[in-house]
């Protein structure tokens, strides 16, 4: 893993082993993901709710919620263990993107099992039915957190190097 993970870093960027000074980071960094990583599921529930013409906007907030909770507990279970707030990643698109990719294909059968769980369980649909969904959210919440990651690593490399 570590050889990977040596070859995902940007080029001219030392490794934080071979650093002779740790990496400054903007306090609460860390912070500033989760608020990310949460409105990405928010928005998931969201365009999923109105795209189904299922939104109610007399429950706006509780309805988005409680969608988009099955993906954000299986997102937040599974995603911290696997590394997704590291420091190294803070500075890393090629870090970032190999990080957040492994832990969504790990995260997201647990936030489908969850997601049958909750809603599901309740409200059987075909097999068929569940399979189509259930590539629908991998692909869509894979795209939504790269669209938000990647550019955040971006951006703190170039505050980094004093470029913003």
């Amino acid at each position: 893993m570590a050889a990977t993970e040596r070859n995902l870093e940007e080029p001219g960027q030392q490794s934080s082993a071979s650093s002779p000074t740790s990496l400054r980071t903007t306090p609460g960094y860390v912070i500033n993901l989760v608020i990310g990583d949460v409105l990405v599921f928010l928005l998931f529930a969201f365009v999923g709710l109105t795209s189904h013409h299922e939104l109610n906007w007399g429950a706006l907030l509780s309805q988005i919620v409680s969608v988009a909770l099955p993906f954000m507990l299986g997102w937040f279970l599974v995603a911290p263990w696997l590394g997704v707030y590291r420091r190294k990643l803070e500075t890393s698109t090629r870090l970032m993107t190999f990080y957040t990719l492994r832990a969504w294909i790990v995260s997201w059968p647990v936030a489908m099992g969850l997601r049958w769980l909750f809603v599901e369980r309740e409200h059987p649909v075909s097999l068929d039915a569940f399979l189509t969904f259930s590539l629908v959210v991998f692909f869509t919440v894979l795209v939504l957190l790269m669209v938000w990651r990647w550019p955040f690593a971006w951006y703190r490399s170039g505050r980094l190097r004093g470029l913003h």
